[in-house]
């Protein structure tokens, strides 16, 4: 496991150093992302990252929380799901809300 914690919410250095991160880390078997959104808007966001219909920017917009609708967390989803393309099932990527969030 690997925690990451953020002293903001939304600060772009933040999102990007978080992408970074994962990109150098991924192959060492880290890729559960877990964020501080809500549970239900996320499996929405993981279902494109293992190969649903749509664009990057329409799974951003699938969070439940605005702080992760940002440019940044765009290109982390892009990344991760071109990172899924490229692998087994298994050795995906996925993103997880841990947040109980509305009632969606």
């Amino acid at each position: 496991m690997l925690a990451l914690g953020e002293a903001t919410h939304g600060t772009a250095e933040f999102h990007s150093a978080r992408l970074d991160l994962l990109k150098k880390v991924a192959h060492m078997g880290f890729t559960t992302i877990a964020i501080e959104d809500d549970f239900g808007h996320t499996a929405a966001v993981d279902a494109w990252l293992q190969g649903g219909p749509g664009t990057a920017d329409e799974a951003t917009a699938q969070f439940g929380y605005g702080v992760h609708r940002t440019t940044q967390m765009r290109d982390l989803l892009a990344w991760a799901r071109a990172w899924n393309d490229a692998r087994q099932a298994e050795q995906h990527s996925r993103i997880v809300g841990i947040d109980a969030g509305g009632p969606e």
